[in-house]
């Protein structure tokens, strides 16, 4: 078994937000006009994956990249890290 799962958090509405949330908050994000999307040129930040490492404990990990980021018109990539939801 791999040491890492790679999850879907589309369904779980408050995992979703809170990335995107989290996404928007980051240094390079924070102060653009849209920070959840940085539109520069046709291009915005798009989601790619979420993953759960067993080394990483309790974490789900996300990850997302803009191909032209309005900060530099360049390749950019970013990682979020949010708490795996208890479930009863």
């Amino acid at each position: 078994m791999p040491p890492y799962i790679i999850v879907d958090p589309r369904n779980d509405k408050e995992t979703w937000t809170k990335m995107w949330a989290r996404l928007a908050r980051l240094p390079d994000n924070k102060n653009r006009p849209d920070p959840q999307t940085c539109y520069n040129e046709g291009e915005v930040w798009q989601y790619m994956c979420t993953v759960y490492h067993d080394s990483i404990s309790r974490l789900l990990v996300h990850h997302f990249r803009h191909r032209r980021h309005p900060r530099n018109d360049e390749r950019m990539s970013a990682v979020i890290f949010t708490p795996v939801q208890e479930t009863t």
